[in-house]
């Protein structure tokens, strides 16, 4: 990243200045530098207001948006994803209108309003399949199928994995993928399932592990032990359970 900011300076192409400052944005997120992070990501947003592309302020709203989210900053983040909205609908990219809808439900999501959140996914669900746009009308729906399953709905949980299944076709080795399995895992635990609910689990940690995504590899560790705990086995819990606080 230093490499292409010499180059940029040099070049003095606010375009790519933003783009090199917004890559330390991300790199400095990565180490949990939270100051850093922020600093840089602020930068990038100056230069791509001076830049002559469409895009570069919208590429930075997205990354200020994933820093402050990874940073727990559930409030900043949203405020920067609206905006980036904002951004993505005077440009018309509607795909970028349904990603952002989509990170909003998820914040939604994690305070726990559903409804709210619910509504969010049915807007980001219109616009993914008018735009024929497979891979976001499968992140939509397993985020459905996890808003069915906080509310107790299995039933409602099973109809939106089953709208996964042929949409996810041409994913096999993607973290969509696998997080859909996960999703279906958690159905399979409340069904009392449990065998194939942790063939299903170990599967998708192997999957985790090729894509080298540590996050869903603890994820996956922390169903399994609550697939242990369900059975009652207190030591096979335990182990997972440190497994997935590890990572």
């Amino acid at each position: 990243s230093r490499l292409h900011f010499n180059e940029a300076k040099i070049n003095g192409n606010n375009d790519d200045l933003s783009t090199s400052y917004r890559i330390m944005a991300k790199a400095f997120m990565n180490l949990n530098f939270k100051d850093s992070s922020l600093v840089y990501a602020n930068l990038s947003l100056n230069y791509a207001r001076r830049s002559d592309s469409e895009d570069a302020v919208l590429q930075t709203f997205k990354t200020q948006s994933e820093i402050f989210n990874h940073f727990g900053m559930i409030g900043q983040s949203t405020s920067v994803l609206i905006k980036f909205i904002d951004e993505a609908e005077k440009i018309r990219d509607d795909k970028s209108i349904c990603w952002g809808t989509i990170q909003i439900a998820h914040k939604s999501f994690q305070i726990r309003y559903y409804n709210e959140a619910k509504t969010y996914l049915r807007k980001a669900l219109s616009l993914a399949e008018k735009n024929r746009a497979t891979f976001y009308s499968s992140m939509i729906h397993r985020g459905l199928a996890e808003i069915s399953l906080a509310l107790e709905d299995i039933d409602e949980a099973k109809y939106h994995l089953e709208l996964c299944k042929p949409l996810i076709e041409t994913l096999e080795q993607s973290t969509n993928n696998s997080l859909i399995k996960l999703t279906n895992a958690k159905v399979l635990i409340l069904e009392n399932l449990y065998n194939e609910a942790r063939n299903q689990l170990e599967e998708t940690v192997n999957q985790f592990e090729l894509l080298h995504d540590h996050e869903g590899k603890a994820k996956a560790f922390n169903l399994l032990g609550q697939l242990f705990f369900k059975k009652q086995q207190w030591k096979n819990s335990e182990e997972y359970y440190k497994k997935s606080m590890v990572l």
